[in-house]
């Protein structure tokens, strides 16, 4: 059936219509259509996914160096994900600009393919997190103040820590509340979202 439909409509019309993983799945099931989803179609994704988001000149891939398929799968992958959340980061960013905690070469803040390749070996290493937690990990390594990281990094007990303390920024330390902690009339927990959970 695939192998009728013209290349053009596919390209102008079916594959911008494809999540990326679906997309992806074309490639990996259909010889006749793999050769139309290459990593340039996968930069044309990251690049539309910036601007939707607001983050172009905030956050891009490494252009300087040869794009392999598989870095520019995951940057696609992470940038199609959490439209709102990607925005409020975009918003972070800035303020991360302002405050000097970016690196001393400037904005954007390269996604780079040994990060992401080390980080994320399958899709389902970046939804381990809950969506905001997920995407500020993906740049929160490049980010500094007074020379301490404030990578999102695993403490000890399996929590998650930015800076030196478990889930801690500056002086302040903060957790992920569940859902199942919050009590049953608690004013945070009929609209808890798993995105963007409560914190303490």
């Amino acid at each position: 059936m695939s192998d009728s439909v013209p290349d053009d409509l596919w390209r102008r019309r079916i594959l911008p219509s494809l999540l990326v993983h679906e997309a992806v799945c074309v490639r990996a099931t259909c010889q006749a259509k793999a050769a139309l989803v290459t990593a340039a179609l996968l930069v044309e994704r990251i690049d539309g996914s910036l601007a939707r988001h607001s983050l172009t000149g905030l956050i891009d891939i490494d252009r300087t160096a040869p794009l392999p398929f598989t870095y520019v799968l995951r940057a696609a992958y992470v940038l199609e994900q959490g439209s709102n959340e990607w925005r409020g980061m975009g918003r972070f960013i800035r303020l991360a600009a302002i405050y000097r905690l970016i690196p001393a070469n400037g904005l954007p803040l390269v996604l780079s393919a040994q990060w992401l390749t080390a980080h994320l070996p399958r899709r389902t290493a970046f939804h381990h997190l809950p969506l905001t937690m997920a995407i500020y990990r993906l740049f929160g390594h490049l980010l500094t103040h007074n020379t301490h990281s404030l990578a999102l990094q695993r403490a000890g007990n399996g929590a998650y820590r930015i800076g030196n303390g478990s889930y801690q920024i500056g002086g302040g330390r903060f957790r992920v509340v569940p859902l199942a902690e919050l009590s049953g009339g608690h004013r945070y927990a009929d609209g808890y979202q798993r995105t963007d959970p409560v914190i303490r």
